[in-house]
């Protein structure tokens, strides 16, 4: 699937769930792993003010804000998990 398509799957499933923390956590890994890391860092922002206690975006959000490439690749689009 084409980049641009992913992302725009990706926001249209956030749209219609706005408060699912492990969406918006592939959102944001996502993001980073396409180099757009203000965006990400946004997403985690986010993410983190509906979930403060969710380690894994506030260690992406960490790594993020200090320069670190090493995101995590983001899990498929047709996975399960981001459907809760």
């Amino acid at each position: 699937m084409p980049e641009r398509t992913q992302l725009r799957e990706l926001r249209h499933r956030l749209s219609l769930a706005p408060h699912n923390t492990a969406l918006r956590l592939r959102l944001a890994q996502w993001l980073a792993e396409h180099g757009r890391r203000n965006e990400a860092l946004e997403e985690l922002r986010t993410l983190v003010r509906l979930d403060p206690n969710h380690l894994e975006a506030r260690k992406l959000r960490e790594e993020l804000a200090r320069g670190s490439k090493t995101a995590k690749p983001a899990p498929s689009l047709h996975t399960s998990e981001a459907l809760h």
